[in-house]
């Protein structure tokens, strides 16, 4: 059962949230197109002739030009570095399932799992809800709007901006969410994971999360940098910051986290 307590409530939706969008299973088309600039028409199964085509053609056409990942699990080394406390390491394992454009990822988080769903438009991610799981409690965010996590082409220097908010029961009352972030394609780098030399898309995010319970609000401003291989669709490694402030003291941690494989099991 989960607690209405503020500082509690809002480190665990804050962990899982960033934990899930920086798992990022989603490969960047690799036309040069806009994201902006999609075909509507196709994008909503019709063909080039102006027919309407099969669903499940389109949708599998759809996850064909965006390149997603393969379903399966994945897994993390996962090190929290707390200030003026001890580091602690485990493991995290990512749930991809669905096909075209419509996915769901799942995450656990020492204990706590998230569902997320998606959706592909244009060529870009765009989060729709997101479902708190904690033991027989389920509570689902429904971002309004829809978050965009990430957009292509992912050229350098490219940048978004994110928000989005959402009311998450908990028992005996609510927690207004409220998200903002900006985003940066920062570099191209050749880097190492799990014994592999690959090319991966450095993603700079800063992000501010406000959790209000009872009118008693918390804050944490997350940067963070992850490392994104188009090639396999995942984000491979990430290092963020994070600085907590609200109804005790301030604090402040550092999380690494590195892929173990590149293929699902």
């Amino acid at each position: 059962m989960m607690t209405t307590s503020p500082r509690l409530l809002a480190s665990v939706i804050l962990a899982v949230l960033v934990l899930a969008v920086g798992a990022l299973v989603f490969r960047g088309a690799d036309d040069k197109g806009s994201a902006d600039t999609g075909s509507t028409d196709n994008a909503q199964g019709v063909g080039g002739d102006g027919q309407a085509t099969d669903p499940a053609q389109a949708a599998a056409a759809a996850e064909a030009a965006a390149g997603l990942a393969p379903a399966g699990t994945y897994r993390y080394r996962v090190e929290r570095r707390p200030s003026g406390g001890q580091p602690q390491v485990y493991e995290s394992s990512l749930a991809v399932a669905g096909t075209g454009s419509q996915r769901t990822e799942e995450r656990d988080h020492v204990g706590t799992r998230v569902r997320r769903d998606f959706a592909l438009r244009d060529a870009s991610r765009m989060e729709m809800a997101m479902v708190l799981l904690n033991g027989a409690y389920e509570g689902r965010c429904d971002w309004a709007p829809d978050v965009p996590t990430l957009l292509t082409p992912l050229e350098v220097g490219r940048t978004w901006k994110a928000d989005g908010s959402c009311r998450l029961p908990v028992v005996n009352g609510q927690v207004d969410v409220k998200l903002h972030e900006d985003v940066r394609v920062a570099a191209t780098e050749t880097i190492t994971v799990a014994g592999a030399s690959l090319q991966a898309v450095r993603i700079d995010r800063t992000t501010k999360l406000t959790s209000t319970v009872d009118g008693k609000r918390t804050t944490r401003s997350t940067q963070r940098a992850e490392w994104f291989s188009p090639a396999h669709g995942l984000m491979v490694r990430s290092v963020e910051r994070v600085t907590e402030s609200g109804d005790g003291p301030a604090q402040s941690y550092e999380t690494i986290e590195e892929l173990l494989g590149l293929a699902p099991t």
